[in-house]
């Protein structure tokens, strides 16, 4: 046999070296001067938690249990389980953070002002279409597997492309109710620009203002939850605006402060297990002091820990975590279509859990398969045209992008 030389050997290696991975592929268009891995890698622990509460309300109303019989049961699945809902706030935390970087960016260091003429369009050209989309798709199948009249049900379908159907039923859409969420992330860009002048504009009552928000949105929840509640308002951005504001301050650090969430320890990784318990034995407390101060920390704990922080930074988490609103926006009703298929064929153990994660063993590649042909046919081409991104061949990057 002829041997190889060491230049051939070195030349083969550049040109698979050149060579877009399918994970670089299909990461989400951003310039690298602005990408942050720690908060894709936030945003897959976060819908991760989502799968696994939904998951769970799907397989228990197959079998006819009550998914929160359990639910005051100290360390019980239903204890836990339920309690994976958090998932949603940590996305409003994150949101905060993305939002407001750019525009303090200005405040602090008096970079280009963000026109609001142009952050609207880009929030919602970004959101928009994969949204309205996944709405059609999914309201027809609701109407069609349920019999319903097209017509009759349509108002459902409006209000829900307005943002506004909690608003007005009190309720989710029901065919799609996790697009809640994305209702209050929607009242949350409206509003996030004047809120982040208010609070920013004088750096000197900076932390007074955006402690005092954040109080004073937590003492009216606690107070008024019911009034709220009749007002339709319980899952609007007001109920959830320190959680807003807490992404604010992570941000604040960010750029302040970089230096401090540079230094890593495992003692932060010790931190960031005791809030993440924390956040479990808080969510469902009238008073979400606790909670919001424990997801605060467990975000700046994300930055600072070792092993948290190498998992979470892992060029396969936070690629996925690039999808998340993609998956996000399909999950739900992929499980019940999924469930039509193999009906009660995963049910093959007298454990309840068992067949849990039976489930989820099956569900979740194939929900994030599909999701992940969403996100390339549908939302991440609406990024890149959006913004007039010009993919780079190169090294598989995309041109100017503010993270989000």
């Amino acid at each position: 046999a002829k041997p190889v030389s060491l230049n051939a050997v070195c030349q083969i290696f550049m040109q698979n070296k050149g060579k877009q991975s399918i994970l670089e592929k299909i990461k989400r268009p951003v310039d690298p001067k602005l990408f942050i891995k720690e908060i894709d890698g936030l945003r897959f622990l976060a819908i991760l938690t989502v799968f696994m509460l939904h998951l769970n309300n799907y397989v228990s109303r197959s079998v006819g249990r009550n998914f929160n019989a359990g639910i005051s049961d100290f360390f019980s699945w239903d204890w836990f389980i339920n309690r994976f809902g958090f998932g949603v706030e940590i996305f409003f935390a994150i949101s905060g953070f993305v939002i407001s970087l750019p525009f303090l960016r200005h405040y602090m260091y008096h970079e280009k002002k963000t026109e609001l003429k142009v952050y609207y369009r880009r929030r919602f050209s970004r959101i928009g279409w994969p949204f309205l989309l996944s709405c059609v798709i999914f309201y027809t199948l609701y109407v069609v597997a349920n019999r319903l009249s097209l017509a009759g049900e349509s108002p459902h379908l409006f209000s829900a492309v307005a943002y506004v159907h909690t608003l007005i039923y009190g309720a989710w859409a029901p065919f799609n109710p996790v697009t809640w969420s994305l209702e209050a992330e929607v009242q949350f860009y409206l509003i996030a620009p004047f809120l982040i002048g208010f609070i920013f504009s004088n750096h000197s009552l900076m932390l007074v203002k955006l402690l005092g928000l954040a109080a004073a949105a937590i003492v009216v929840r606690a107070l008024f939850l019911d009034d709220i509640a009749r007002l339709h308002l319980d899952r609007t951005v007001f109920v959830f605006l320190p959680l807003f504001l807490s992404g604010f301050l992570l941000a604040f650090i960010y750029l302040r402060h970089n230096d401090f969430l540079l230094r890593k320890s495992y003692v932060w990784d010790a931190v960031a297990a005791a809030v993440f318990f924390g956040m479990l034995w808080t969510t469902y407390a009238p008073n979400r002091t606790a909670f919001t101060v424990c997801c605060f920390v467990f975000l700046v704990a994300v930055f600072k820990s070792r092993l948290l922080n190498r998992m979470l930074t892992h060029k396969a988490v936070y690629v996925l975590g690039g999808m998340s609103y993609s998956f996000y926006l399909l999950h739900y009703p992929m499980f019940y279509l999924f469930g039509k298929v193999f009906g009660q064929h995963l049910m093959w153990s007298e454990s309840y859990v068992a067949n849990y994660f039976t489930h989820a063993l099956v569900f979740f590649p194939l929900t994030i398969l599909v999701a992940s042909v969403f996100y390339w046919v549908v939302e991440r081409p609406c990024i890149a045209r959006k913004r007039n991104v010009r993919l780079r061949a190169a090294n598989g990057f995309a041109g100017k992008l503010n993270v989000n």
